[in-house]
């Protein structure tokens, strides 16, 4: 059985389904830039969109896309999922990712919508806050010069 915190998004009850905890699970391996257990939550034929960039259908194709966002987080990535939830097939997330460039720390926020057919993921749809990206890569900036400020997950409890 989970414990109480697993079951906590934000300080409120999240609805766990097995679906959400796909969803996080897959965050968690892109968060540790595990290509091949990532590309492992899709289904061969997964449409993958991160708007407004063209649509990828096929896992043959997503992986060398994904690879390149892999490879750029040389530093590392941190995913902190702010809520997850499941609304019949589909599961939402809206979410917060840090990008380490090397010295430049890029923050962002996410939502994204991803359905399933069979607990495989058929369709992953990432819209970006781009305000937010352009607000955090300056403070990114800064935080080469100025560590300290460099870009944190948001505070959980």
């Amino acid at each position: 059985m989970a414990l109480l915190e697993d079951r906590m998004s934000g300080g409120h009850p999240s609805n766990v389904h097995p679906r959400v905890e796909l969803v996080k699970d897959a965050f968690a391996t892109m968060a540790a830039l595990d290509l091949n257990g990532y590309l492992m939550f899709f289904s061969d034929d997964v449409e993958h969109v991160l708007a407004p960039l063209p649509k990828i259908t096929g896992k043959k194709s997503l992986r060398p896309a994904l690879a390149r966002g892999f490879r750029a987080c040389v530093s590392g990535l941190t995913v902190s999922p702010l809520s997850v939830v499941q609304q019949g097939d589909s599961v939402i997330s809206d979410r917060v990712d840090i990008a380490k460039l090397g010295p430049l720390w890029v923050r962002f926020r996410i939502k994204a919508t991803m359905k399933f057919v069979d607990d495989k993921v058929v369709f992953w749809r990432d819209s970006i806050d781009y305000l937010s990206l352009i607000g955090w890569s300056l403070r990114g900036v800064v935080g080469i010069l100025i560590p300290s400020l460099r870009p944190q997950p948001p505070a959980t409890g």
